[in-house]
């Protein structure tokens, strides 16, 4: 059975190797809000300070629910963020209602773009 796959925002299991005497790294992998999958490292000059510093640094890095919708949404503000969603469909900025041209197909960042406008 396949593992499930991480969530937008989470990272997975941390792992600390010795690089040197006196030097360790800590690594994990963390699925970012564009829903890629990247390795995050941190260094330290013992195992434990390594971790540390990874844990400090992937408490820094944005996590999905920033801006978007939650438990304390309205109703309101959904269809707010639809009609967004609606604008930047058919070509127009979200933020003005201006026409914008875009090329290709949309990317899940562009449409968090979408979000952060209703966010500011």
């Amino acid at each position: 059975m396949p593992r499930p796959q991480l969530g937008v925002g989470r990272h997975g299991e941390i792992t600390c190797t010795r690089r040197e005497p006196g030097r360790w790294t800590a690594s994990a992998y963390v699925r970012d809000r564009d829903g890629t999958r990247r390795r995050v490292r941190a260094t330290g000059a013992n195992k434990t300070r390594a971790r540390l510093a990874l844990e400090d640094k992937l408490e820094g890095r944005p996590s999905f629910g920033d801006g978007g919708s939650g438990a304390a949404t309205t109703v309101a503000q959904l269809g707010e963020l639809r009609a967004a969603v609606g604008r930047w469909q058919s070509g127009a900025d979200p933020s003005t209602g201006e026409a914008v041209k875009r090329a290709g197909r949309p990317r899940p960042a562009d449409l968090l773009d979408v979000v952060d406008v209703l966010a500011a």
